[in-house]
Order: C-alpha cells, then sequence, then structure tokens
C-alpha cells in the first residue's frame, strides 16, 4: 500500500440535512434524498489535488521534449530526438494530445511473477516459479539517447 500523502488533512466543510438547502446546486438528487432520509448522513468536502510524481530524469526530458519533440509521417510517428519523457508538455493539434497518452510513463520495465505448471506423461505435475524482467517501454529507459533503436536510428512509431 503507497502512504495517503493527505492522511492528516481536514475536510474544508460537510454538507448535511441541516445545510443541504446552501448546496443543492452541487447535490444530485440522490444524495438530497440519503439527506432527508437518514439526518446523520453527510459528505466531508476536500480540497481538490492533482498530483502526480515522476523520476527527475522523466521531468528533465519532459522539459527538454517541449523543444525536441516532431512527429513524423503525417502524425504516425515521433523523431528519433524524442524520447524518455511527455513528448508534448504544451500539446498543440490532437496528434500531440494522443501521443501523451500512447507514451505515459508507467516505469521503464515490468517483472512478471508467476508460476509454470509442467504435467507429465503419467497425469503428475510440477510447479515451477518465475520470475521474468522484462522491457516495458523503451522509450523511458533511463540511459537513452533517442526514440529509436541506438544502431539502426529509427524513429518511434506506434
Amino acid at each position: 500500500m503507497r502512504p495517503d500523502p493527505y492522511a492528516g488533512e481536514k475536510p474544508l466543510f460537510s454538507i448535511d440535512a441541516k445545510n443541504m438547502d446552501q448546496y443543492a446546486d452541487k447535490l444530485t438528487e440522490g444524495e438530497k434524498a440519503m439527506m432527508k432520509k437518514y439526518p446523520a448522513y453527510r459528505i466531508d468536502v476536500y480540497p481538490t489535488h492533482r498530483s502526480a510524481a515522476f523520476p527527475q530524469y522523466v521531468l528533465d526530458n519532459t522539459v527538454k521534449n517541449a523543444t525536441r519533440c516532431k512527429t513524423i509521417e503525417d502524425g504516425i510517428g515521433l523523431d528519433s530526438a524524442c524520447y524518455g519523457g511527455i513528448p508534448f508538455p504544451i500539446p498543440k493539434s490532437g496528434i500531440e494530445v494522443m501521443w501523451n497518452v500512447q507514451t505515459h510513463f508507467n516505469g521503464a520495465a515490468v517483472e512478471f511473477r508467476g508460476k509454470t505448471n509442467y504435467v507429465d506423461a503419467t497425469g503428475g505435475s510440477c510447479s515451477r516459479p518465475t520470475s521474468t524482467p522484462s522491457p516495458r517501454a523503451p522509450y523511458y529507459y533511463p540511459d537513452k539517447t533517442s526514440s529509436g533503436d541506438p544502431s539502426s536510428g529509427s524513429a518511434a512509431t506506434s
């Protein structure tokens, strides 16, 4: 479990049966009905947060990508200069927004843990645990210097 960064936060205010008329334009009909039927029912209202955390190299590359990223092949690919961060932090087109979605950061690799079951000719089985780290997003490898394969110079495509 990840820690709650807002665990100590207190509500700004609460809405209940006593003050629901004041917030009627913010409540659904179902919420109003609950407050009428169950006077102890309340909705605590907290500040809104939009938080995100990325490794420093992703943040650094996102800043660089603001000026170095370009789409190629009518938007089907990314220029090889683009890598390691959000490609278009200030998108100017729907294509750029879609590339931001396609290249969202979710780590550079994933490790698969599972079991492989073998069944022999007599019907007996044997179970063997496996753990396989596999590349997931070479675009986000921390030591990359381009989005293409360094040996071929090819660009990233989706």
